[in-house]
């Protein structure tokens, strides 16, 4: 049967016509795939490294597969179950047209999330050195420290463990598809998309909070060392959705911030 139409009336309050997610389930949506990156990326990714395989495939396969199979279990579970029509489709996941008066949104929110990372940027270090959230050891140095990397600009030698050279022009296309496309949209498709609507179906105005604390924790354990510095992030993408009530926002921010990663790479390729 086709779900229930959602309105588009842009309110604080509950999300009429939606299905509330259990915190079971909740929390398997998001720890699920948190889980299986930690232990992917703090043991997986040393073994394949050692049996040859480039870091920058295998961190790519211990983040973004983990990540791109939630989604597509996500979509289809709610395909099977729901059966929507097209249109049923695009308003629960909330992918109606956006409104070109307020696009400006995007870069601004951007712009302020990058602006307060950089603020809190000196915390990365310092929970660094905390064994429990210390990084992996073997971890490419623009998710070590995102704003480090990206303050540095042309002295980055090596990107996602690469040497930044003419020859490894791919990495440009490879950070596009599955890192930007793969990674960002599918992370917006579930947490936003799917997760966020039902939460309000819950708790009404304090949904966005409830979704930025577990996109924080559990989902990113592997990144616990950018805790403070991701916050902004964590907080403002959810709040705009949450305000818009459209996931093409957070689509948009999302993958804007993390093409920044390209500004260290395509001035390096020309050097």
């Amino acid at each position: 049967m086709a779900i229930p139409i959602y309105s588009n009336q842009k309110t604080a309050g509950r999300s009429p016509g939606i299905r509330p997610i259990s915190v079971p389930v909740t929390l398997a949506l998001f720890g699920g795939p948190g889980i299986l990156i930690y232990l992917a990326v703090h043991f997986a990714v040393p073994r394949w490294v050692a049996a040859g395989l480039p870091l920058v495939f295998a961190w790519t396969i211990a983040v973004v597969g983990p990540t791109v199979l939630n989604a597509l279990l996500v979509l289809a579970a709610y395909f099977v179950t729901e059966r929507p029509t097209y249109r049923g489709f695009l308003e629960r996941f909330r992918l109606q047209r956006p409104d070109k008066k307020i696009l400006w949104l995007v870069p601004l929110t951007a712009v302020g999330i990058v602006l307060l990372n950089e603020l809190l940027a000196w915390t990365v270090p310092l929970l660094s050195q905390i064994t429990i959230l210390a990084p992996p050891a073997l971890v490419p140095e623009i998710f070590a420290n995102v704003y480090e990397s990206l303050d540095l600009g042309l002295a980055n030698t090596t990107f996602m463990g690469e040497p930044i050279i003419l020859e490894n022009a791919w990495l440009i296309p490879f950070w596009l598809f599955f890192w930007v496309f793969l990674a960002a949209v599918g992370e917006e498709i579930v947490w936003r998309g799917y997760i966020l609507p039902a939460h309000e179906a819950q708790v009404g105005r304090w949904a966005w909070v409830i979704n930025a604390l577990l996109w924080n924790i559990p989902f990113h354990l592997y990144t616990m060392h950018n805790f403070f510095s991701d916050m902004p992030l964590y907080f403002l993408l959810p709040l705009l959705v949450f305000r818009q009530k459209n996931t093409w926002y957070g689509i948009a921010v999302h993958s804007l911030l993390i093409s920044l990663a390209l500004v260290i790479v395509i001035p390096g390729l020309m050097r």
